[in-house]
């Protein structure tokens, strides 16, 4: 149903990932040191971000899908992703996610992006509630919550990185759309 929707800021195009951007997205997903403060990260293998593509293509496929990863596009070039996953059964609330290559980095992509995104889950998905959460040593990101005029919410929770074996503090954020 969205699987052809595109997105537009002044400087970006936002799309669905497609099994096209297994390099670009094993670029950014496999930086150890770039993804430090991010649950899921880094990738282990080609495999595993390639699974994480085909998933998410097929997800683009259905009717009501679960969750949206767009790929952000800058000047014709795969630059990173941002996403929204369903919080609840009836995907009133979203939890945003987003990730920009370290070399594109500081340059204001990832709020853009992310408030490209917030547009379609007001706009298209009629999203009731956006959520979004992050390590609370995750400077870049939590600027972006800000600049997406969220609402801390909580802060200090346990958050576990299972891959490394480290328990640290994440902070949450919500903005009620409706």
């Amino acid at each position: 149903m969205y699987e052809n929707i595109r997105l537009e800021t002044s400087r970006l195009l936002l799309r669905p990932v497609s099994p096209d951007d297994l390099f670009t997205v094993y670029a950014y997903s496999s930086d150890v040191e770039h993804v430090k403060y991010m649950k899921y990260y880094p990738d282990e293998s080609i495999e595993v971000c390639r699974d994480f593509l085909m998933q998410s293509c097929k997800e683009w496929k259905k009717t009501f899908p679960r969750y949206y990863v767009f790929a952000v596009i800058q000047n014709s070039k795969h630059i990173g992703e941002v996403s929204v996953y369903a919080e609840d059964e009836a995907f009133t609330i979203g939890e945003l996610g987003w990730i920009i290559h370290r070399d594109y980095c500081k340059k204001g992509y990832a709020s853009e992006a992310t408030q490209a995104l917030f547009s379609f889950c007001q706009d298209i998905l009629h999203l009731n509630k956006i959520t979004a959460c992050c390590d609370s040593r995750n400077s870049a990101s939590i600027k972006i919550i800000k600049t997406l005029g969220m609402t801390l919410k909580e802060k200090d929770i346990p958050r576990k990185y299972l891959k490394r074996h480290e328990t640290a503090f994440e902070i949450r954020a919500e903005k009620i759309l409706r």
